[in-house]
């Protein structure tokens, strides 16, 4: 009887990873007879299994396992024939890309804006044929994502969605899930996420606004006015918060939508005495964002101004008794300093109610003084 020998040759395209699927051509010669107790037995350390008996020629499946060290090894036959020598490539490992992350930082902080931003992976070798999967996790993550390599490609790119860690450094992660293998330890990068942060404006009023003498902006009992509140970014969504102050009729209150950036907040002033004095606009949060570091101003609030002649001396000068066309000069005085800002005070004099002079008090003075022709 001759020699029985074994043909193998593999029929699927290389290369081959761990867990693909290959077709092996076997061809005995001569067959198998009925009575033939030895099958014909392949074996490759590669294989998912550990050995494949055959009493036949025809094809076969084989899986392929991960590679290990041996990631060359031949068919090995009993009994004795032609065999390939198989290949199996170790699956590329997945991480992040030197700079992992494309999104708006927030400048004064170590940490990204809420919203969209990419991150950015590689594998350390072109990716299967078939592609490759990473999942993508971490507490800066609106959720979960898989992220797709197309095939013999080494980058991928994924759009994401970031959500706040209070400014605090939080592990972004990724692990491999098919067509690709882990690192040693898994790949992860720290990433801090902050909301927005709110502050009065500089400057929080308009020019109409006057100042007194320390600078404050200065307002008078039963005024409105407007104060802008300004975000350090546009707000991902609705931000709310409050201004107090012991001047105001009520709590105002505050609303940025989303998107923008900035808002004009209507204040208005009582006009009960107890509101007098120097006094401070505070800002507080109530979702959204976090308190910047311009949240409250130092104001004052006066009473009405008021104009009288001087009573400590004379109001006229000279004192007698004036004829008409004779010229004196009086003086007048405000119950509290003129605005640095804002309008000019001045101050008409009339005799028998008729014109006679107009007197201008400077800014931060309460006197003034003018010459009026009788």
């Amino acid at each position: 009887m001759p020699d029985r020998k074994v043909f193998v040759k593999v029929k699927s395209a290389g290369p081959f990873y761990p867990g693909d699927e290959a077709t092996l051509e076997v061809r005995i010669d001569p067959p198998l007879g009925m009575l033939s107790k030895q099958p014909v037995v392949l074996n490759c350390p590669l294989f998912d299994q550990a050995s494949l008996s055959l009493r036949a020629s025809g094809e076969v499946k084989v899986r392929f396992k991960a590679a290990g060290s041996d990631t060359v090894a031949p068919v090995s036959i009993y009994p004795v024939g032609s065999a390939p020598t198989i290949s199996v490539l170790p699956l590329p490992a997945v991480s992040f890309e030197t700079v992992p992350i494309s999104g708006e930082k927030i400048p004064e902080e170590d940490a990204y804006r809420i919203g969209p931003a990419q991150v950015r992976l590689k594998l350390s070798a072109e990716a299967p044929p078939k592609g490759a999967v990473a999942v993508i996790s971490g507490e800066c993550l609106n959720k979960e994502y898989k992220v797709k390599f197309g095939g013999r490609n080494r980058t991928a790119v994924q759009q994401v969605v970031l959500i706040d860690t209070s400014g605090l450094a939080r592990d972004l992660q990724v692990a491999a899930e098919s067509g690709c293998a882990d690192t040693t330890p898994p790949a992860k990068v720290a990433v801090a996420v902050s909301q927005p942060t709110i502050n009065f404006a500089d400057p929080p009023f308009d020019t109409t606004v006057g100042r007194n003498r320390e600078n404050k902006p200065l307002f008078r009992p039963g005024q409105q006015a407007k104060v802008k509140v300004r975000l350090n970014y546009p707000a991902p969504h609705e931000v709310k918060a409050t201004i107090t102050c012991p001047s105001l009729e009520s709590t105002a209150s505050v609303t940025i939508a989303k998107g923008r950036q900035e808002a004009d907040v209507n204040l208005k002033f009582t006009s009960d005495s107890s509101g007098f004095g120097d006094r401070r606009l505070e800002l507080s949060i109530e979702s959204g964002c976090l308190l910047g570091d311009n949240r409250a101003i130092d104001i004052a609030v006066q009473p009405p101004l008021a104009i009288s002649f001087v009573e400590e001396t004379s109001w006229i000068t000279p004192e007698q008794d004036f004829c008409i066309g004779d010229e004196a000069e009086v003086q007048v005085e405000l119950n509290h300093p003129a605005p640095f800002t804002g309008n000019e005070v001045y101050a008409l004099v009339s005799i028998n109610n008729k014109p006679a002079g107009q007197i201008r008090i400077p800014q931060g003075e309460r006197k003034g003084s003018a010459k009026i022709t009788f």
